[in-house]
């Protein structure tokens, strides 16, 4: 009967063949170091964030408003996933204009209008001029190293002339904006109300810029949110004091008349009803406008924080400061 083999068998196999071994995990060890360092580098970009989502009731509806029933925070990460702000970003940063074989910063003043037909296209210089051309060889137009390059739907300017010719690849902007949201994530830290915004790029300085412009275009949402909030809270109250203010004005007059008529001078319960509801009503009105003024001045104050060139992580700030938001 044929003994099962043991592990000094095993052992003693690997020993006589210790340098076929060795080898081949050599030649594992340096295909892998090899791919590692042919393969493009990949940056990342992070963002961290608080977001105030303390809840406020409204001041009209107190009576029938109920809490919120999801997740702030998961809607809030949901909004910052979305296309609508990956579109903005590509747009802001010209992210459909792609350079394949060199850096960025061989360009500025980038500019793609959305009608412009996506493909490849090629840079080829001759001393410091330069011709673009289409995937078919057809030249769409020539311009010069320094001055700016503007066909209308596209616009560049190439700062220095580069050692060979330039591959580009042009995007839609929807395209562009699913490429980008594979790229980009956003999660909430554990137990807390801050937000971890991350940005992949090949190119540091990209990283860097679509992080920032994402959580930039996240800000003018909300700003714009509230604009629109306060807008229609300003309507509902205007429409509410216009109802009240005829009903009022019809109760006077059928007051008036009926004095007129019978001499006496006491209000009937409906006239009463109908003044200390619009005298409620009034001052009702006085604290809408009184929150409307604190939210206005609270808008101001984070537009003016985003006007700086340094605005990002002090916007992030002051989000945090106002409950409205």
């Amino acid at each position: 009967m044929k003994a099962e083999p043991t592990l000094q068998d095993y052992i003693s196999v690997i020993i006589e063949r210790r340098w076929l071994v060795i080898i081949c995990v050599g030649v594992a060890t340096l295909g892998a170091l090899i791919t590692s360092l042919n393969l493009p580098k990949v940056y990342e970009a992070k963002v961290k964030f608080k977001l105030d989502l303390s809840e406020s009731k409204p001041v009209f509806f107190s009576e029938i408003y109920t809490p919120q029933r999801v997740d702030p925070v998961e809607s809030q990460l949901e909004i910052i996933k979305s296309r609508t702000l990956a579109r903005s970003v590509v747009e802001k940063l010209d992210l459909n204009f792609i350079v394949k074989n060199h850096h960025y910063y061989y360009f500025d003043d980038i500019y793609v209008a959305e009608d412009f037909p996506a493909g490849k296209y090629y840079l080829e210089f001759d001393d410091h001029n330069f011709s673009f051309i289409s995937k078919q060889g057809k030249i769409l137009g020539s311009g010069r190293i320094g001055e700016l390059f503007d066909i209308g739907t596209l616009r560049f300017l190439i700062q220095k002339k580069p050692s060979e010719k330039i591959e580009l690849v042009v995007k839609g902007y929807d395209k562009r904006a699913e490429e980008l949201q594979k790229k980009t994530s956003a999660s909430q830290i554990k137990n807390t109300y801050l937000v971890l915004l991350k940005a992949k790029s090949h190119s540091p300085e990209v990283a860097a810029d679509i992080a920032n412009t994402l959580a930039y275009e996240y800000i003018n949402y909300s700003l714009a949110t509230i604009r629109e909030a306060a807008r229609g809270s300003k309507e509902f109250i205007e429409t509410q004091i216009l109802a009240f203010g005829e009903e009022l004005n019809k109760a006077e007059e059928e007051l008036r008349q009926y004095k007129e008529k019978t001499g006496i001078f006491l209000l009937d319960e409906s006239a009463k009803e109908i003044i200390s509801s619009l005298a409620q009503f009034e001052v009702e009105r006085e604290k809408a406008i009184v929150e409307l003024r604190e939210v206005e001045s609270s808008m101001e104050s984070l537009e003016l924080e985003l006007s700086r060139d340094e605005a990002t992580y002090g916007a992030y700030k002051m989000m945090a400061s106002f409950p409205t938001i």
